[in-house]
């Protein structure tokens, strides 16, 4: 969970044109990406819970706005039981709103 977490940030800072040590990245919270946009992409079922949930708690406490797409759903169910509401169908997205599209993994 530590790696997925440096990951993120790492993502993170990378895309605001900053670089990082670990230490750095387990310091406070920052707003450097406020007000941009991520996307999510999930499978309707069976998508990696923790996969999807730690991000995108990660994601918004940085100051990103989340949209999840997924395909013909208005929510996805996680393998482990996880419900999440879908913003959009994966057919209308336009990658170009979006600093970075994160895919989900599953079974």
């Amino acid at each position: 969970m530590k790696y997925l977490a440096f990951l993120i940030l790492s993502i993170i800072l990378l895309l605001s044109g900053c670089t990082a040590t670990e230490n750095q990245i387990n310091m406070k919270k920052t707003n450097i990406m406020e007000g941009k946009k991520i996307l999510m992409i999930i499978a309707p079922e069976n998508f990696r819970d923790e996969e999807f949930l730690e991000p995108k708690k990660v994601f918004e406490n940085h100051g990103l706005e989340v949209d999840v797409a997924s395909k013909g759903v208005s929510e996805a169910k996680g393998m482990l039981g996880a419900r999440a509401k879908v913003d959009l169908d994966i057919k209308d997205v336009n990658a170009e709103d979006y600093e970075a599209i994160v895919f989900v993994g599953g079974s």
